[in-house]
């Protein structure tokens, strides 16, 4: 005696079939929306290395020139005093106050 197949569904079972069918393509579906996530993440992270590469290119390159004509301009501005002055400022402080050219060591020993 063979049990004859059975060749429908009840109703819970095909509710049950279809609800886990449902899910496994949900699961999929949200699957491919977190690997989308990675990889919009790390092309976020290489725009800002690339713009991290672009702002020290030319925002802290410009920074770099600027202090440097700062200093060429301070030692052109010294070697016209001196050339004004008719004395070398190495060594050297100038007061705030009085203006007067005084040697480093004297300076510190009056503040003393």
């Amino acid at each position: 005696m063979s049990k004859k197949p059975k060749t429908h569904l009840t109703a819970a079972q095909y509710w049950e079939w279809r609800n886990c069918i449902s899910e496994m393509w949900l699961e999929k579906a949200r699957l491919e929306q977190k690997e989308l996530e990675v990889k919009l993440m790390q092309r976020e992270i290489e725009a800002n290395q690339l713009k991290a590469k672009l702002f020290a290119g030319t925002v802290v390159a410009a920074h770099v020139k600027s202090a440097d004509k700062a200093k060429e301009d301070y030692f052109i501005l010294k070697q016209k005093l001196e050339s004004n002055l008719g004395q070398s400022l190495d060594g050297k402080v100038i007061d705030d106050l009085t203006f007067e050219i005084k040697l480093l060591d004297e300076s510190d020993n009056q503040t003393s």
